[in-house]
């Protein structure tokens, strides 16, 4: 449970770049969908840090909270299509994780399962 937690408390960047080095060798031949996924969830990262680590005032100025950063100006729409672009950003990394994923971890699984191990030998044991 505690690594659970811990792995709950982590930052959405940090998340996806493990996912990148833990998974992406594992993937052959759907690593550039993968690829293509974390770049532009990486992006879309960017840009909602940069307004959930400013103020947002009348008229659309943002001004960062971090010093250096220029001021600039959004909109409703920027801020919907921001919106939009991250719920179906994560609804596709929700269908390569069920499509691609968790078969291929379940097909691991189960080939190096012990008990399908003991389950060949016995099953030659077994023939006349």
């Amino acid at each position: 449970a505690d690594t659970t937690e811990s792995w709950r408390q982590r930052p959405l960047g940090q998340k996806l770049s493990l996912l990148k080095t833990s998974v992406g060798r594992h993937v052959e031949g759907h690593d550039r969908e993968l690829q293509d996924l974390l770049v532009e969830g990486r992006k879309l990262v960017e840009r909602r840090n940069l307004l959930v680590h400013s103020c947002v005032f009348a008229g659309g100025r943002v001004v960062s909270s971090r010093p250096g950063v220029a001021e600039r100006h959004t909109s409703a729409e920027e801020l919907s299509a921001l919106a939009n672009g991250i719920f179906t950003w994560k609804e596709r990394l929700n269908v390569y994780r069920t499509r691609i994923l968790e078969p291929l971890i379940a097909k691991r699984t189960r080939a190096a399962s012990p008990n399908n191990a003991f389950k060949g030998r016995r099953a030659k044991r077994a023939r006349p």
